[in-house]
């Protein structure tokens, strides 16, 4: 359902078929690591929210689990060949503008990448 979602706002942006895939990707990778990390490999409230304006799409995704602690967010050094780690790294590549914020008893990830 969130792939759909995603997919969905990036076609309807504008973006081209590399960019919706990468996009897709992204949020994928960023909802792995909310399963992960977050619910600690269990199951748990996942939502989607996007909108465009100005000249930019916004994507939101939050989550319930414990929250996260922004400073400690990082990719591994890619020098590293091993699995695992990319998640943030791919991120930070596909959008303009990465925001954690604690809300209540989760976070919320805004993700923000101009308009083709």
């Amino acid at each position: 359902m969130g792939r759909e979602f995603v997919e969905q706002w990036a076609v309807y942006a504008g973006y081209d078929d590399v960019a919706v895939g990468r996009i897709v990707l992204a949020c994928d990778e960023a909802a792995s690591n909310v399963f992960r990390h977050g619910y600690d490999q269990k199951p748990g409230p996942l939502s989607y929210h996007a909108e465009i304006s100005d000249d930019r799409l916004t994507i939101q995704i939050i989550d319930e689990a414990k929250p996260v602690d922004a400073s400690k967010i990082k990719c591994r050094e890619l020098s590293e060949l091993r699995p695992g780690g990319l998640g943030t790294f791919i991120i930070g590549q596909v959008f303009d503008e990465v925001k954690y914020e604690p809300a209540g008893k989760g976070t919320v990830l805004t993700l923000r990448k101009h308009l083709p």
